[in-house]
């Protein structure tokens, strides 16, 4: 995944190093992609789709940190 002009500060990839979840600051936001084929279809039948939603969604409530 490519995110031009902005810092990764985390990833997950797979065994094989494929980037399936990156966060990078970007300015003074954070984006968040995730490369998990389905995600929105994965929320409510899968709980660890859910899981990284709601803490997603933690991380991305408190803001830019100072």
């Amino acid at each position: 995944m490519r995110l031009d002009g902005a810092a990764v500060v985390a990833d997950a990839v797979t065994t094989a190093g494929r980037p399936v979840i990156v966060a990078a600051r970007t300015g003074r936001g954070l984006v968040v992609r995730t490369g998990i084929a389905d995600f929105a279809q994965r929320l409510t039948p899968r709980p660890e789709s859910a899981a990284l939603m709601n803490r997603l969604w933690v991380l991305l409530a408190r803001g830019p940190r100072r």
